[in-house]
C-alpha cells in the first residue's frame, strides 16, 4: 500500500506571511538596537518543500555576514545553519536577535 504525505495547505504561507514578516521587522529593530550591527537584512521566503516540518526560510545579512535558518512549522523556532553547514542550532523566535549577535562576534573575531 503507498504511504500517504500530507497535502500542502496552499493559504498557509499567504496566512502566515504577514506575522512572519513581523518577526521579522523585530528581529531588525532588535539587532540594530543591540549596537553591534550597521547594516541589517532579514529576507524571508516560503520553504520550497511545504510537506517538511519547515515552513520559512530565513536569510541575515548582518553587516555582510550571512546567517540563513528553517522556520518550525508552529512559527516558535528557528534552526539555524551551524559552522559546519548543518541545521542544527534550534534558537526560540524571541532568542534569535541574541543568538545572532553573538554568533556575529564570533564571526568577527574569527576573521580579524
Amino acid at each position: 500500500m503507498p504511504r500517504k504525505t500530507a497535502r500542502p495547505d496552499p493559504g498557509r504561507w499567504a496566512r502566515q506571511r504577514p506575522l512572519m514578516l513581523g518577526h521579522c521587522q523585530a528581529w531588525k529593530a532588535d539587532l540594530e538596537a543591540l549596537g553591534s550591527a550597521r547594516d541589517v537584512v532579514v529576507e524571508l521566503y516560503p520553504e520550497s518543500a511545504p510537506t517538511t516540518g519547515w515552513n520559512w526560510f530565513l536569510s541575515f545579512d548582518i553587516d555582510g555576514i550571512e546567517f540563513e535558518a528553517f522556520v518550525a512549522a508552529d512559527l516558535s523556532t528557528a534552526a539555524f545553519e551551524d559552522v559546519r553547514g548543518v541545521f542544527e542550532d534550534h534558537v526560540k523566535f524571541d532568542d534569535i536577535p541574541d543568538y545572532l549577535a553573538r554568533r556575529l562576534k564570533q564571526a568577527r573575531s574569527a576573521t580579524a
